[in-house]
């Protein structure tokens, strides 16, 4: 089975995406960020990851293990070890192309990993006239 990408929850702002990794072989994922809701046609789709929820195992003796979340074509955004960890009210924005990469240290690696993201660009209802960019006035 190796590694399996779900979407949990696909939003206007949000999405949560969980991913799997069985430690059936090495399988880096790849989230493609112009698959979720409201994504622009032309591109330029940007987003932020708010959360991480993650369960790690590494049997093997890897000198790091764990995995690697990244962006595709940009940096590492988090290594993240054996154990548990719950990462919430972060923000992490997008780098690269925008996608998101999964990468496990080595094959023998099992985690389950929840992602939660929020659209900053590119998606229906991130433009500018859809925020509240200032705050009302104030009398004194």
């Amino acid at each position: 089975m190796a590694t399996t990408v779900t979407v949990i929850q696909d939003i206007e702002l949000e999405s949560t995406i969980k991913v799997v990794a069985d430690g059936a072989g090495l399988a880096a994922a790849t989230i493609d960020i112009s698959t979720l809701s409201g994504a622009a046609a032309a591109g330029g789709n940007l987003v932020a990851i708010t959360g991480i929820k993650s369960s790690c195992v590494t049997p093997t003796a890897a000198p790091f293990g764990g995995y690697t979340i990244g962006w595709v074509g940009g940096d590492s955004a988090a290594e993240m070890g054996d154990g548990c960890a719950d990462w919430q009210k972060i923000w992490i924005p997008t780098t690269g192309t925008g996608n998101i990469t999964i990468t496990p240290a080595d094959g023998s690696v099992r985690f389950t990993l929840i992602l939660s993201l929020r659209k900053v660009r590119g998606f229906a209802g991130t433009a500018p006239e859809y925020r509240k960019v200032a705050l009302p006035r104030q009398i004194f």
